[in-house]
């Protein structure tokens, strides 16, 4: 049995890509067997690898069958199991909490969290893949001043199968977030309260309203106020734990009306 066990191990974390979900699956399974003694290691590794493989569908038909072989066994293999188990509903649970509703345009704290590296924003491009534009109003973003270059931009398009939309009259774009701006100065809240739109933000917001598709944000204040302006927003939680996200779904919109 070991020997087919460790060829599950070449079998399943070859077909592991490298991408950040991939890259926590292997790291799971490795970190599995340095705390199990020497005589158990062969098969935790090939265990958990053959489990891992079932969670991701790549087609290692030894999955099920090694999975089912963990449960009840007791001891280490049974702790095993239940490691493994934990951890896929994990991964699925963070696969749900980064996919999208739809298919938005995404603004520009987005991309470039995912141009610094961070894996968060990583995982979500990637588990969207294909189902997500940015406009002009995010490429300039993007671009202005940042040291950034338009081949940087493009390799991001690409990695993740984005789509560039540069349908729209930018004049149209700055007519409309000139009215967002106006509209939020002009609002009067409870208690003398004024809100701000920021002017980039203004311009993101404006191009979603005219293509009529959500902004998908990672800005808590860029959410807050396209849900005060009627507008089809997504907040994004690129941050688990700081708090932002519990922010935005406990935000409670203050109507702003949109001026001519």
């Amino acid at each position: 049995m070991n020997a087919t066990l460790e060829a599950g191990i070449q079998g399943a974390i070859g077909g592991l890509f490298g991408g950040p979900l991939e890259q926590a699956a292997t790291t799971m399974i490795w970190e599995m067997a340095v705390h199990h003694t020497p005589v158990d290691q062969a098969f935790v590794k090939g265990m958990a690898a053959l489990a891992f493989a079932s969670a991701f569908e790549i087609g290692t038909g030894l999955a099920g069958e090694g999975l089912s072989m963990l449960r009840g066994s007791g001891g280490v293999a049974d702790d095993v199991a239940r490691a493994v188990e934990e951890g896929a509903n994990q991964i699925d649970d963070d696969i749900a909490r980064l996919r999208l509703q739809d298919d938005p345009l995404i603004d520009n704290n987005i991309l470039s969290e995912a141009h610094a590296g961070t894996a968060s924003a990583d995982q979500f491009l990637d588990s969207n893949r294909g189902l997500i534009k940015v406009g002009q109003s995010t490429r300039k973003e993007f671009l202005d001043g940042t040291g950034r270059t338009v081949e940087d931009f493009e390799n991001l398009l690409t990695k993740y199968d984005i789509t560039y939309d540069a349908s729209l009259d930018p004049s149209d774009i700055a007519d409309e977030a000139d009215r967002l701006q106006r509209s939020v100065a002009a609002a009067k809240f409870p208690g003398g309260q004024r809100a701000v739109i920021k002017p980039k933000d203004a311009m993101q917001l404006a191009e979603s309203r005219l293509l009529g598709i959500d902004l998908a944000t990672n800005d808590v204040k860029l959410y807050n106020r396209a849900k005060d302006l009627g507008s089809g927003v997504q907040f994004i939680d690129l941050f688990p734990g700081d708090g932002t996200a519990a922010r935005a779904a406990n935000y409670v919109p203050k109507t702003i009306n949109l001026l001519p």
